[in-house]
């Protein structure tokens, strides 16, 4: 059958000697959004509002989450896939957020806590089938994804047309991976024939590497 995992990104190998370059390109993520939240504070931090403060917040939540998975990576026993689970989708709607006021709008306190909350409850409620609570946590972190494009899209007054471009280009990439790993969490074989276990963390990994830093310089 098609290996599963509860992770959004599935970073659990099937070769131990796999190990130490997944950790290490996990801890290479942390220090990215570590340093890219650290470069926003450094450079306005005399002008840290219209949004940049609840994205440098979103990076700081992402760093988190990433350390929870590498964490549960590395002893999985610990069961930190959750707390990397919730913190990953509440940096999400941070940066929704983020953006939405940096174009002059409000983001409403349901879009902030109403996704991470929801991706709880699933998980909570669904304990008994990992797969399927796996599969809807992606769900949920590919919607957050969408509406993030979304706002970039309908109005792009406030950025360059290529700067946009490249941040959509960003969420986009994560979108697939949410999408494509909600499928193979729940058995699609055409998918598992595509991504070969043993080469799908490092994709992930590297792409979230990829989205950190173009999103986080496009804002």
């Amino acid at each position: 059958g098609v290996q599963t995992c509860a992770l959004p990104i599935c970073l659990r190998r099937p070769a131990r000697s796999m190990e130490l370059d997944i950790a290490t390109l996990l801890l290479v993520l942390v220090l990215c959004n570590l340093v890219m939240a650290g470069a926003l504070w450094v450079a306005f931090s005399e002008a840290f509002h219209n949004g940049l403060e609840k994205w440098g917040v979103s990076l700081l939540l992402q760093a988190d989450s990433w350390a929870m998975f590498l964490i549960d990576t590395l002893w999985p026993g610990f069961n930190a896939v959750l707390a990397g689970h919730t913190l990953l989708c509440a940096s999400l709607t941070l940066q929704a957020g983020g953006l939405l006021e940096f174009r002059q709008r409000r983001a409403a306190l349901a879009w902030l806590f109403g996704p991470p909350l929801a991706l709880v409850l699933v998980n909570l409620g669904l304990r008994v089938h990992p797969p399927t609570a796996a599969a809807l946590t992606n769900v949920i972190q590919a919607a957050c994804c969408i509406v993030i494009m979304h706002v970039l899209l309908t109005d792009d007054r406030h950025h360059r047309r290529g700067t946009l471009w490249l941040m959509t280009t960003a969420y986009l990439l994560m979108l697939l991976i949410f999408g494509a790993h909600a499928g193979f969490t729940l058995g699609d074989h055409e998918l598992a024939m595509l991504i070969q276990p043993a080469q799908w963390p490092s994709v992930c990994v590297l792409a979230s590497i990829v989205y950190v830093v173009v999103a986080s310089f496009g804002f």
